[in-house]
């Protein structure tokens, strides 16, 4: 997939914005000219985002990973929720960066946002469309978590993680330790490099546990939308944690 999607290609996704995706496989020989595999890949992820992330969707000029970095996206309201709680902030890193839906929203009430994702692709189809969305205070960077902050020399008010929760048969993990990165392992390099670090994680997870691995959780939310629970944040720091026996 190369972009910006040509003019017929475009048109292509514009028409069929709505339609089965499978239907519109079985009709590719109908259209010679286009690329219609990766088109309706383009269509299959902008109808999953269609709830998460309308905006993007409707967005005619964005490019669109594979469905499942769309899944793992951050919704409009769990992110605006999130940048809520940095807001003020110079510099901010987004250690597991995906499709950047968390990094767009940080850089709206943070100076500086370094996007970091371990998938070059990945990491490009974002930078192309931040360009897009005139966002300019992002700096994209193609490299995992721990490469990127040995590399860098310099320090970050937050930094922010979301590590992956599905193995590489597509099971879905519930312990940090099992996810990607490896959350508990990093500590003390991400403590090294900022004094407040803003982690994600699935409402599957246990947080009594996920306290214990952690033991520097200072303060934690639970995110539902429209009365279903949609992830859970945990603000982490270096000074010695809250007792965890008086909020559970």
């Amino acid at each position: 997939m190369t972009f910006p999607l040509p003019e017929a290609a475009r048109k292509y996704v514009a028409a069929h914005l709505y339609d089965d995706p499978a239907h519109l496989a079985l009709q590719a020989r109908r259209y010679p000219h286009l690329p219609v595999p990766d088109l309706v890949r383009q269509i299959q992820a902008r109808q999953k985002a269609r709830v998460k992330l309308p905006a993007w969707a409707d967005n005619q000029e964005l490019i669109f990973p594979p469905a499942l970095s769309v899944e793992q996206a951050s919704s409009e309201r769990t992110a605006t929720y999130k940048a809520s709680l940095v807001a003020g902030a110079s510099r901010l890193a987004d250690l597991t960066g995906g499709f950047g839906a968390d990094s767009a929203h940080f850089a709206e009430v943070v100076d500086q946002v370094d996007y970091v994702e371990r998938d070059p692709r990945l990491a490009e189809i974002v930078a192309y469309n931040l360009a897009q969305l005139r966002i300019g205070n992002v700096t994209t960077h193609a490299a995992d978590a721990a490469s990127f902050l040995k590399a860098a020399n310099q320090q970050f008010d937050w930094l922010y993680l979301d590590p992956a929760r599905r193995d590489q048969r597509g099971g879905k993990l519930f312990r940090l330790a099992d996810c990607e990165p490896d959350v508990p392992r990093l500590l003390p390099l991400l403590l090294r490099h900022a004094p407040r670090i803003l982690l994600k994680t699935s409402p599957m997870l246990d947080i009594e546990l996920a306290i214990e691995e952690l033991r520097h959780v200072r303060r934690l939310w639970v995110l539902a939308v429209e009365n279903e629970v949609k992830e859970v944040l945990y603000e982490l720091g270096a000074e010695p944690a809250i007792d965890p026996s008086a909020w559970l």
